[in-house]
């Protein structure tokens, strides 16, 4: 289950810095840093495989197989990215991962809330606010006032707060249903001592915490699916949710794509292919990796490169 820890570890200094700035489930920098080499070595085993006829299973980098193999693909398979064909369709739920402490994805996703209506989507959940707080969402969309939300955000997530406060804006401007699906934060650190004092150790306790937490997201979408059999919904939560815990697999016929950051292999690939200025889809087979496609627009990649660096 340490597996689950590493987009916390590796992602970016950031976000890491984020996490323990808020002491993120009372772990301190020592203790994480003790869970560095194994995960590290898992993190290196953790490969991905290429949707071509047969699947073929990524071999070592310096292979020139792979990169050519990669290369071939991506040039016939990536297209112009359009929110309304991606999200179009009969799927009532839509995952998008995303990495948090990069401000652009929210940005992205605010510009192109339109497209969402258009493509029948109704409801936005979000995975940075606890489900206990959908009344302060509700009052934002009455009030127009974002304090609360903003405070909760700050407090209880930490990443870039100001970010979401304006997605979510945006989104209920636009006429789409937000609500928050994660589990509260009390609980989240309830859960960990329970674990550390039965003797478990830390990577196991963050894994069955990530465990509760995917089970309390899923709770809350299906509740909104069981509500009214037109609503369709876009789960925004960590790439790790669905790279990892495949939290979207739980519903029939659910799409889930991730947005390409930083020095990931995808993002490399399209930059070198020529693509820095152009928004793409590179779809996925199903089969082939844990999601559907990668997302790629250029300020995110720009930006999560930039904040890597730092």
């Amino acid at each position: 289950m340490r597996m689950l820890v590493l987009l916390l570890l590796f992602s970016s200094p950031v976000q890491a810095d984020d996490f323990f700035e808020h002491g993120f489930l009372g772990l301190s920098r020592g203790e994480i840093s003790d869970m560095i080499g194994e995960v590290r070595g898992m993190a290196a085993a953790a490969q991905f495989s290429v949707p071509s006829k047969p699947v073929v299973q990524k071999p070592p980098s310096s292979s020139p197989d792979f990169t050519s193999e990669w290369e071939n693909y991506a040039s016939k398979a990536v297209v112009p990215l359009d929110w309304k064909s991606l999200l179009s369709g009969p799927s009532r739920v839509v995952y998008l991962g995303e990495p948090h402490h990069v401000r652009s994805v929210k940005e992205e996703l605010g510009m192109n809330f339109a497209a969402f209506r258009q493509a029948g989507i109704t409801h936005l959940a979000l995975e940075m606010i606890a489900s206990r707080h959908q009344e302060k969402i509700e009052d934002m969309a009455r009030d127009k006032s974002p304090t609360s939300v903003r405070e909760v955000l700050v407090r209880e997530w930490g990443h870039a707060p100001d970010s979401y406060v304006a997605m979510i804006l945006s989104a209920q401007a636009e006429g789409l249903t937000v609500f928050a699906m994660d589990l509260h934060r009390e609980k989240q650190v309830e859960l960990r001592a329970e674990c550390i004092q039965a003797g478990h150790s830390n990577g196991k306790c963050i894994g069955e915490i990530f465990e509760a937490r995917d089970t309390s997201m899923k709770k809350v979408i299906r509740n909104c699916l069981e509500e009214n059999p037109d609503n369709r919904v876009v789960a925004l939560v960590g790439s790790d949710h669905i790279e990892l815990t495949s939290q979207h697999k739980d519903f029939q016929d659910s799409r889930a794509y991730v947005f390409a950051w930083s020095a990931d292999y995808i993002s490399t690939l399209l930059l070198k292919a020529g693509y820095s200025k152009r928004r793409l889809f590179l779809p996925m087979s199903g089969s082939a990796v844990s999601h559907n496609g990668w997302i790629f627009t250029p300020k995110v990649v720009e930006e999560g490169m930039a904040l890597s660096k730092t």
